[in-house]
């Protein structure tokens, strides 16, 4: 594949889990008690702390292969959460947004 298919693909799923992000935080907000709300938002930041460095090597890594390779683990990364990651239907549909008029 042309490293331009990549970075394209890259920058799709990309947007796509930047557009998803208020509806887990809403979904967090909604579904955590508020004695484990802070508790629940830090474990998950935590986590992705804990991910970075490991996913950021690799990368630095794989960029020395070659530079279509970054690409590749980021869209396996992203592909990952978007399908196995998700949130069930029933939830998304017990979700409500405050419209402002």
């Amino acid at each position: 594949f042309n490293k331009y298919v990549f970075l394209f693909l890259f920058g799709l799923t990309t947007i796509f889990e930047m557009a998803r992000w208020p509806l887990y935080s809403e979904f967090y907000n909604r579904r955590s008690k508020s004695f484990n709300r802070a508790t629940t938002l830090s474990l998950a930041n935590f986590v992705k702390g804990l991910l970075d460095p490991v996913i950021l090597g690799t990368a630095a890594f794989l960029i020395s292969k070659n530079i279509t390779y970054p690409f590749i683990l980021s869209l396996f990364v992203a592909l990952t959460v978007v399908l196995f990651f998700r949130l069930p239907h029933d939830n998304l549909k017990k979700v409500k947004y405050n419209k402002k008029s």
